[in-house]
């Protein structure tokens, strides 16, 4: 079995629909298969010849110019046939992965642009 980083809280809500009486009832086999569903908090590349991203759901495309051959890295939005916004014409996109969760920051951090 692989190893991956899945978010605490997604076992724990994955979970709670299958509490009774305080009390989980699942086979090992189960569980396991509940996780194993479950996305990896890091999220992965996932070439854009296997699976296109759903429309209008900004995600982080990576890319090579056929121009100078300089690589690329993009938030882009995937719009029923084309990465929204347009530009870098010369740009072949090879591959995306969903944005990871937002930063929480934590109690001690001050805004210091």
């Amino acid at each position: 079995m692989s190893k991956r980083l899945i978010y605490a809280e997604d076992v724990i809500d994955a979970l709670r629909n299958h509490v009774r009486g305080g009390h989980i009832i699942l086979s090992y086999e189960y569980i396991k298969d509940i996780v194993l569903s479950l996305p990896s908090a890091q999220p992965q590349w996932i070439s854009v010849t296997e699976r296109l991203p759903e429309s209008h759901k900004d995600v982080l495309v990576f890319g090579i110019e056929a121009i100078n051959n300089k690589y690329l890295y993009r938030v882009k939005c995937w719009d029923v046939d084309t990465w929204r916004p347009t530009g870098a014409p010369s740009c072949i996109w090879l591959a995306w992965m969903p944005l990871p969760k937002p930063y929480k920051g934590g109690q001690n951090e001050t805004n210091r642009c």
